[in-house]
């Protein structure tokens, strides 16, 4: 038995080297969350009260102890909500992204009244977070959701001398990929347009969106994007990039989510869910593991073995 329990000490070892540095899953709580989960009942509204997400800050892997709040003075009735259920994804390969129950949405608190109107809402996250000036590289994911004629998106932010900067991922309000920085960006692929995707994608669909960005030195840098990839365990290559100023010199210091309600929507909702950052496109796209747990059952079966054959 004692020559089996360092194997089964070094299974789950082999995939402890990716390192997670921000989480949100959005747990929900209902009308009593717990520790680490949002409350998401009863229903909000006007988006101040109940499950609204301002003002909640349960704890969450990267993120300070500050709370969700409005950063954008012309949100109007635009608002975020926690909610219950949450998104889930899986590739065609049939590999079911890890995900807890719950959500972020945003949504249009009033009736359409032909008015457009935009809003972001912040995080900050917490100081220890070691990813200050990223070296080598890492990696942004998120779920994404959105009914048709909104758009949103999910931004990290950075403060450094002089200036901010910010890279983004989302959806425009025509179902196109975003993506770009605050100083600016064009989204590159076969037939590219500004910052948005040639392809369209569906409204009321889950899609998963990963960008990775890459440390070279000072100046601009291409980030990476894939959505949606055929098999999660072999993402291959970037469906999309985009080229923008990079955080050299500067502190990513937070993580906003936004939407942009246009005039002629009826029940506009932009949802978001499983944020992530790491090191690695495996800390930010986990899967369960059944070769391991295959692997682990088979070590304790061998070990009731070797037990009942031990001579008494």
């Amino acid at each position: 038995m004692k020559k089996l329990i360092p194997l089964l000490l070094c299974v789950p070892a082999a995939f402890a080297s990716a390192t997670i540095f921000i989480y949100d899953g959005f747990t929900g709580g209902g009308e009593n969350p717990g520790p680490g989960e949002y409350q998401t009942a009863p229903g909000s509204t006007n988006g101040t009260d109940n499950n609204a997400l301002n003002g909640q800050n349960p704890a969450a892997l990267g993120f300070g102890t500050g709370e969700w709040t409005n950063v954008d003075t012309m949100a109007g009735t635009v608002h975020p909500r926690a909610i219950d259920g949450g998104l889930t994804w899986s590739d065609n390969s049939g590999n079911s992204l890890v995900t807890s129950p719950g959500a972020a949405e945003i949504f249009r608190s009033g009736t359409q009244d032909g008015t457009q109107y935009s809003s972001q809402f912040k995080r900050a996250r917490r100081d220890t977070v070691g990813i200050d000036g990223p070296s080598g590289e890492f990696y942004l994911s998120a779920l994404f959701q959105f009914a048709e004629g909104v758009e949103g998106r999910l931004s990290i932010f950075a403060t450094g001398a002089g200036d901010d900067r910010s890279h983004y991922i989302g959806f425009s309000d025509a179902g196109n990929l975003i993506g770009g920085s605050f100083n600016g960006a064009t989204l590159n692929s076969a037939a590219p347009a500004g910052n948005t995707s040639a392809e369209t994608f569906a409204a009321a669909t889950t899609h998963l969106v990963v960008a990775r960005f890459v440390d070279a030195g000072f100046g601009n840098r291409t980030v990476d994007l894939w959505i949606n990839p055929t098999d999660v365990t072999s993402p291959g290559t970037p469906n999309y990039n985009f080229v923008a100023d990079y955080f050299d010199g500067h502190t990513l210091d937070a993580v906003t989510v936004g939407a942009h309600m246009g005039r002629d929507v009826n029940n506009p909702s932009f949802i978001i869910d499983e944020v992530r950052l790491g090191s690695s496109w495996d800390s930010v796209t986990p899967i369960p593991e059944p070769s391991v747990y295959a692997l682990l059952l088979g070590a304790v079966g061998m070990a009731f073995v070797v037990i009942r054959r031990r001579p008494r």
